[in-house]
């Protein structure tokens, strides 16, 4: 299966002086009313998605269909026995060509925190193969610095695994343009939360 027109988008020349500012302010999306329900697993899917971000030059990565011509962030079915974040890393690879791996910020969320802590080659035809965690002790800036200058991201052909994600082009645009290009949607805030989070861990961090 091939995909089509995965092409990486330029590099502005001056990106990498935009590098880590946040983005304008804007009114938190509202949320549906919470619902309580039981499926028996035979009758539920589970699914999760990314937005890629490479950070040295502040933009993400955005899928557009190539014929209904809509954008959108990667995202898909979590495999059977796969956990939740491996499969949206998973996904993000397969839908958009680009590598990933989960970056640990500072987001609001109601998940109960863990019990220990309350007590104190890509494209080969092999199976996808999950990226190393990021190191718990490594700081964005120290990430930032390990990038030679003007790196530009691996971008993989040939990620598709089914004729319909085939249709998907992958673009890793400026975050002010891809908000622009979610406005509206639910996706526009998951790209803003997550830039504003990174931004936050950086400025927290540099802090310390």
């Amino acid at each position: 299966m091939r995909n089509v027109n995965k092409k990486p988008a330029a590099v502005p020349p001056d990106h990498a002086s935009q590098a880590l500012q946040p983005l304008p302010d804007t009114a938190r999306p509202s949320s549906n009313q919470p619902v309580t329900v039981n499926y028996d697993c035979s009758h539920l899917t589970i699914g999760a998605g990314v937005a890629i971000f490479h950070i040295a030059t502040s933009r993400v990565v955005l899928c557009r269909h190539s014929v209904d011509n809509y954008w959108f962030l990667p995202k898909g079915r979590r495999d059977a026995g796969e956990d939740t974040g491996a499969g949206a890393e998973r996904e993000g690879f397969e839908e958009s060509g680009y590598r990933n791996r989960l970056l640990p910020i500072p987001m609001r969320h109601r998940q109960p925190q863990p019990f220990h802590n309350k007590c104190c080659s890509a494209t080969s035809p092999t199976p996808y193969q999950y990226p190393p965690k990021y190191p718990a002790t490594l700081t964005l800036e120290e990430r930032l610095e390990m990038e030679v200058g003007g790196y530009e991201p691996v971008h993989h052909l040939n990620t598709a695994v089914d004729s319909e994600e085939a249709l998907y082009e992958s673009h890793l645009l400026p975050v002010e343009e891809a908000v622009q290009k979610l406005k509206g949607t639910i996706q526009e805030y998951v790209v803003r939360s997550g830039w504003q989070a990174i931004v936050r861990r950086h400025q927290t961090e540099s802090k310390a």
